[in-house]
């Protein structure tokens, strides 16, 4: 699959869902794993399923926070490369407007 594909197929709405849906995961599993140690009077943990609910909660929380910020980061990738149709919009007039007499009265003000 190539990255243009991957990147057409999961778009910004797409992976901030995914992202947050592991991150809820996550805090569910924490909670569990709290739960867990609350059971034993919150000493010493054993090997008990609270270790694998912290496991799966540092697991899925650390995933969930990393596809959250690559889909805000491709949506920037995306957003900085893509033109809206019809724009006249160029450098040059880019560069026109902010060379034209009397732009400076607005640089300081």
């Amino acid at each position: 699959m190539s990255f243009e594909r991957f990147r057409r197929a999961i778009p910004l709405e797409r992976g901030l869902a995914l992202g947050v849906a592991l991150i809820l995961l996550g805090m569910s599993a924490f909670a569990a794993a709290v739960f867990q140690w609350s059971a034993v009077g919150f000493g010493q943990l054993t090997q008990t399923t609270a270790t694998r609910f912290v496991v799966v909660s540092a697991a899925t929380l650390v995933l969930g926070t990393q596809i959250l910020f690559g889909a805000f980061f491709l949506y920037l990738l995306e957003y900085g490369r893509s033109v809206p149709s019809g724009s006249r919009l160029t450098r040059a007039t880019l560069t026109d407007t902010v060379n034209r007499p009397g732009f400076d009265e607005y640089k300081h003000s």
